[in-house]
């Protein structure tokens, strides 16, 4: 998976850590669609578009009902590190 990279600004804020709880759907082809930025920690620096940005790249195994791939709905907490 892609690690998401701390924000420029957020960076020179100072900011040693920060979370993002992002929703998404990941759909029958296993395609990350529809990402919502839930709750953002700090606000304002950044972090919830560099979260959409690296969720938008990751793939998935899609849930299967069924044997059918089909599309559905998940959530993940995405954290933000000075390195």
């Amino acid at each position: 998976t892609f690690q998401p990279q701390m924000p420029r600004k957020a960076a020179k804020s100072g900011l040693e850590k920060g979370v993002v709880l992002i929703e998404f759907t990941v759909n029958a082809r296993g395609a990350v669609e529809d990402i919502k930025v839930v709750k953002e920690t700090p606000r304002r620096l950044g972090l919830g578009k560099a979260a959409r940005k690296t969720v938008s790249k990751w793939t998935f195994k899609p849930k299967m009902v069924d044997g059918q791939p089909v599309a559905s709905r998940m959530a993940q907490e995405i954290e933000f590190t000075t390195n």
